[in-house]
C-alpha cells in the first residue's frame, strides 16, 4: 500500500518515468500505471505488463550463476551440489537453470 502511495505522489508531482526496483512492486506498479497512462513505469524483474505504459527490465544475473555452477561442478567430490532459491520468480528460476546447466557441462 505504501508503495502505491509513493508512486501516486511521484506521478502527481510530474514524474514522466518511474522505476520500481523490487519484484514485490509488480502489482502496485500496474495499479498506479492504470491511473496515470501518460507516465511510463519500468518494473524490475517482473513479468506483468498489464498496461501499455508498463515495461519490465532485468540484469543478466544468470551469467554469474553460470560461473557458480561451473565452479561447483568442478569442485564437487560427491557429485551433489545445492542451490538455495528464494521465491520461484523468473529471475530465480533463470539462476537455478543457469547454475545447473553449467555444472552439468563440466560434470555430466
Amino acid at each position: 500500500p505504501d508503495s502505491e502511495r509513493v508512486m501516486t505522489q511521484m506521478a502527481l508531482d510530474g514524474a514522466d518515468l518511474i522505476f520500481t526496483t523490487s519484484f514485490g512492486y509488480m502489482d502496485p506498479t500496474n495499479n498506479v500505471a492504470a491511473k496515470f497512462p501518460d507516465v511510463k513505469f519500468e518494473h524490475a524483474t517482473g513479468y506483468k505488463r498489464l498496461h501499455p505504459n508498463v515495461s519490465t527490465y532485468s540484469a543478466r544475473f544468470y551469467e554469474g550463476r553460470a560461473i557458480q555452477g561451473h565452479i561447483a561442478g568442478n569442485m564437487t567430490k560427491s557429485n551433489i551440489i545445492g542451490y538455495i532459491g528464494s521465491f520461484p520468480i523468473p529471475e530465480v528460476i533463470r539462476g537455478i537453470n543457469s547454475a545447473y546447466i553449467h555444472a552439468a557441462k563440466v560434470n555430466p
